[in-house]
């Protein structure tokens, strides 16, 4: 009896191990290795930006994080637009970027999209879900407390190497259903460092989304009543020193957005955002509440970021209003 058990699971075992190692080479995910883990988009944008200024006497800039990524096509703009726009990047690391780039090149013109997380009091302390927002990859450009955030989390990247690597029981039989859902797409589309969404389709939103999931929330993590203006006089006050023409911009926003604002409380502090940055001798262009009928829900792909018709259609109104700029 003991020796039919011990038959029964060598076969058992030794099916299951066929059957993983079938599943793995039938999917191509027998890479091991944390190599394409990294931030490859970002490391791709710093190699077409090389070649890029190097071939230039001057260049633009679009600067900011995933709602700029997404919002401007920077080959339509021109073809001295370049966008170096990032999801999570905030106004201090677009200052690194340009403190570390200043003696590369000579920079006429940037666009810089202006967020809440941009006005926190702090990047390091009390931090909630990976907010304020922080883009990991800017260590590149120097090393200091906030650049240095999230570079060894190592937890996600064993669970993203486990989940490509090693199936469930229910993958390897065949019991996993297959959806229609399209997953957001990204990759540099252009030598002009284009990388919005080109797939995603509006999402439906439900009004009544968890409080500490949404972006009117998470937005607003470590940003008071009264704004810290620090980050931003820092950006703004480079620039200046650097006699480059920088535009501030407030991408739109959808209804459900305005509405959460309201529902958590936090439209107040947006408003005096605004205002801190209106007494400045600055150029702000703000866009954020649109006319429901030219901006609808299709141009968008959730409640704050535009899909790739949105980006399209506001690309094409910043590049009308360039044209008027001396």
């Amino acid at each position: 009896m003991n020796t039919f058990i011990k038959k029964i699971s060598f076969y058992s075992i030794t099916f299951f191990l066929f059957l993983g190692a079938f599943f793995l080479i039938k999917n191509g995910v027998t890479n091991f290795g944390v190599k394409k883990y990294k931030d490859n988009i970002f490391l791709k944008k710093v190699e077409y930006f090389s070649d890029f200024i190097n071939k230039k006497q001057s260049i633009n800039l679009v600067l900011g994080s995933s709602l700029m990524e997404d919002a401007i096509v920077p080959d339509s703009l021109g073809e001295k637009w370049f966008s170096f726009s990032n999801g999570s990047q905030n106004i201090y690391q677009s200052f690194k970027f340009l403190d570390f780039y200043k003696d590369s090149v000579k920079i006429d013109t940037i666009i810089l999209g202006i967020n809440p997380f941009d006005f926190p009091y702090s990047y390091t302390r009390n931090r909630f879900r990976n907010a304020p927002h922080v883009r990991k990859s800017f260590i590149i450009f120097g090393e200091d407390s906030i650049t240095s955030l999230n570079q060894h989390n190592y937890k996600k990247t064993i669970q993203a190497i486990k989940k490509a690597n090693y199936p469930n029981l229910e993958q390897i039989l065949g019991l996993t259903k297959k959806t229609n859902k399209i997953l957001n797409e990204r990759k540099v589309w252009s030598l002009q460092g284009y990388s919005g969404d080109t797939k995603t389709a509006f999402q439906k939103l439900n009004f009544k989304i968890e409080k500490s999931l949404s972006k009117s929330f998470i937005y607003y993590i470590n940003v008071k009543e009264f704004p810290n203006m620090f980050y931003f006089d820092l950006f703004n006050n480079l620039a200046d020193s650097l006699k480059i023409k920088v535009i501030y911009i407030i991408t739109p926003k959808t209804d459900i957005y305005h509405k959460n604002l309201i529902d958590i409380n936090k439209n107040f502090i947006w408003k005096n955002i605004v205002d801190s940055l209106n007494v400045r001798k600055i150029s702000l262009w703000d866009y954020e509440v649109v006319n429901q009928k030219s901006f609808n829900r299709k141009q968008f792909r959730d409640d704050t970021h535009l899909s790739h018709i949105g980006a399209k259609k506001f690309t094409k109104k910043i590049r009308n209003r360039l044209r008027f700029l001396k």
